[in-house]
């Protein structure tokens, strides 16, 4: 085969340029076209995994549950609490499931919170004393004792903020208890349901820490393990007096409860 010259090469190449030139020219709009359909394409694809993302999440806010023996709470978000409030019970009391049986309740007296505190914001509304209740039969705590720990921490005050990080009814501090709300499900502890729980709990811990001593358990409360010993346990003592304080409030809500009987 007889090698080309250079100048046919160039020529050969020159209308090759032509050719796709003319090529381009002639389709371009259809390969304008193509591609914008192509893109609209990966938009909408985009657009859909998005929102599919966006309803697992909110489908897994709306499955998150406390699993206790017998209640079982549904949080949900705040936006449709607002919009689904209870006639009788407002945001945030109404911000939980019910799945509560005559037996969850036995023995259970509704209880009213001075009129001193209520006149101060405090509250504690039907739900959130039965849900309480509950959960302190779950943990074996003293129910009076938890409502005298709510009258002498927060006032019955479900928003209550203290000096430091420590918010709600039972006045938790969240870096305390990070370990404790993981493993309860818990995130917010200016929900009142996920404060008490949390409270409840470490107060289960703590009975069963000074061998049910609630003295000992209230004082623990109060201080942490370490301060209780630092301040009054290493002194002799076995209760301080934020726990004398919390135990006589107890004393006078068991005696409030059981003249309703009468």
């Amino acid at each position: 085969m007889r090698k080309r010259s250079k100048g046919a090469r160039l020529a050969e190449a020159a209308r090759r340029r032509k050719r796709h030139r003319r090529f381009l020219n002639r389709y371009r709009l259809h390969i304008a076209a193509v591609a914008a359909v192509l893109m609209v394409i990966a938009l909408l694809a985009a657009a859909v995994m998005a929102s599919g993302s966006d309803a697992e999440e909110a489908e897994g806010q709306e499955e998150t549950m406390w699993q206790g023996e017998t209640v079982k709470v549904g949080m949900r978000t705040t936006e449709a609490v607002r919009q689904e409030a209870s006639t009788d019970e407002q945001y945030p009391f109404n911000i939980m499931s019910r799945d509560w049986s005559g037996e969850d309740l036995q023995g259970f007296k509704p209880y009213t919170v001075p009129q001193e505190y209520q006149t101060e914001g405090g509250t504690f509304p039907d739900t959130m004393q039965k849900y309480t209740y509950i959960i302190c039969n779950q943990a074996g705590v003293d129910y009076a004792v938890v409502l005298a720990m709510i009258e002498v921490e927060s006032g019955y005050r479900w928003d209550a903020v203290g000096m430091g990080d420590d918010v709600g009814y039972m006045q938790v501090v969240q870096r305390w208890h990070e370990d404790r709300m993981e493993r309860l499900g818990a995130d917010n502890l200016l929900d009142p349901f996920q404060n008490v729980r949390v409270g409840v709990d470490f107060m289960k811990e703590l009975l069963e820490k000074y061998g049910g001593s609630y003295e000992k358990a209230l004082t623990a409360y109060q201080y942490g393990s370490t301060g209780a010993y630092k301040h009054v346990f290493s002194a002799g003592l076995d209760c301080s007096k934020y726990a004398e304080d919390v135990l006589e409030v107890a004393d006078r809500i068991r005696t409030e409860l059981a003249a309703d009987e009468d």
